[in-house]
């Protein structure tokens, strides 16, 4: 069975689908193979691009690190390969590195922390960092040097060399999570594959219709608002949100308590006007 790591250099990773960038967006692309000759670093310009995606193709497994999210849609967005002939035998080692270390609650540190499921981080606490030659910050020192993650020599000899780094410790650290492989993993990286589909899509969409219904939306709006204050006394007309104000507040208070229903608190024991409680009132 041919399982092949795969990683690729490219420009600014916010211009995947927003463009802007100079030159190709995919500036290196490498795979490495255990089995085969050794590991190979691929320049990104003119034949190689096919063979490259021709030999993810023929491997039987293909893993990368974030590779569903981002390696993956930069390659069929920017070269048309098959997504789903890819991401079908693709295993993501970040999906499997968030199932062996599931995070916190939102906002919980240590998971929250920037950076806690980047490759090397998930390296460092398998034990398998030290298959770097390079330390991480290498990549930020050549944009600087540069001007940009697009404007690095693809010839560059540190550019290459930190591509084979991240490659041999992709491998590294696929070996380690091979182990938590099971058919739940599997079946979130097909979630994870659809996901990033629907990204990689997109929607279409008729924007005369949606400014219509945007203002007759903002039309209904307005309409119950003048009648809160015409007919029911809402305070502070003219504003955009007059419940949200001191005297609308009251207004909204005093209103609910002649009805006789309980008056919704925050936890600070103010009036809460919050969707939920607007649910559950009506």
């Amino acid at each position: 069975m041919i399982e092949t790591a795969f990683d690729i250099e490219t420009a600014d990773a916010g211009q995947l689908y927003t463009g802007g960038h100079h030159g190709d967006f995919v500036r290196l692309a490498g795979l490495r193979n255990p089995a085969a000759d050794g590991p190979g670093s691929v320049d990104w310009t003119g034949a190689p691009v096919d063979a490259y995606l021709d030999a993810l193709l023929a491997a039987d497994v293909i893993h990368g690190h974030n590779a569903m999210k981002f390696d993956l849609p930069a390659l069929a967005r920017h070269y048309q390969t098959d997504y789903w002939e890819l991401a079908r035998k693709c295993v993501d080692t970040l999906v499997l590195a968030r199932l062996a270390d599931p995070p916190g609650a939102r906002g919980q540190k240590p998971w929250s922390q920037d950076g806690y499921y980047s490759l090397d981080a998930v390296a460092e606490r398998l034990g398998v960092s030290g298959v770097r030659v390079h330390g991480k910050g290498l990549l930020d020192t050549l944009a600087e040097r540069w001007g940009g993650l697009d404007r690095i020599p693809v010839d560059d000899p540190d550019y290459r060399a930190y591509l084979s780094d991240d490659l041999a410790e992709q491998e590294a650290v696929y070996r380690a999570l091979l182990p938590t492989l099971d058919g739940y993993a599997r079946r979130e990286m097909h979630v994870a594959a659809i996901q990033s589909r629907m990204t990689l899509n997109g929607w279409r969409i008729d924007t005369t219709l949606l400014e219509r219904r945007v203002l007759a939306e903002q039309q209904r709006q307005q309409e119950a608002l003048e009648e809160l204050h015409a007919v029911y006394g809402l305070p502070e007309r003219g504003r955009k949100n007059p419940l949200g104000t001191k005297a609308g507040k009251q207004w909204f208070e005093g209103g609910l308590t002649a009805l006789g229903l309980t008056v919704p608190r925050t936890p600070r024991g103010g009036v809460s006007i919050s969707g939920d409680a607007l649910t559950a009132l009506r």
